[in-house]
């Protein structure tokens, strides 16, 4: 029998020689950056692009992973065992409104914009509420820059 080892994101047992989770797409590799994973997943970061969040999340339903950088909200789908492809990219600015809801014990947002509302729920409700400020913030301006 093979040796494992427990994903520290998602708690699910992988081969101790995996370098990425094969159930929620973690990557063992300590060396690999965001930018290197949203690059591979078909985005790119600017040189002075600075990443507010990355974290497992659902939009509309559909499992994936969240990127919230000072300038824009990108949500990659997971869609096969280790694929994730980006399926929503919009600019902060042009957020009209951000609301933090709870229903049970998962927080979720919901994200409105031109043309656009998506329902975001995290795994983490301290990233949820982290995120759900920030963003809060930019809408109002509030946000330092």
């Amino acid at each position: 029998m093979s040796e494992t080892k427990q994903c520290p994101d998602c708690a699910e047992r992988v081969l101790s020689e995996a370098r990425k989770c094969r159930y929620c797409g973690y990557r063992f590799d300590r060396g690999t950056t965001v930018s290197q994973i949203v690059a591979e997943w078909g985005a790119a970061l600017d040189d002075d692009e600075e990443v507010v969040s990355f974290w497992p999340a659902d939009v509309d339903g559909q499992p994936g992973y969240a990127l919230v950088t000072e300038h824009r909200f990108v949500f990659f789908a997971h869609v096969a065992r280790s694929r994730y492809d980006k399926r929503l990219e919009h600019p902060i600015a042009d957020l009209s409104h951000v609301q933090l809801a709870a229903r049970g014990s998962k927080p979720r947002l919901v994200l409105t914009g031109p043309g656009y509302r998506h329902i975001v729920r995290g795994h983490v409700p301290d990233d949820v509420q982290r995120l759900a400020a920030f963003l809060v913030a930019a809408v109002s301006g509030d946000r330092e820059t």
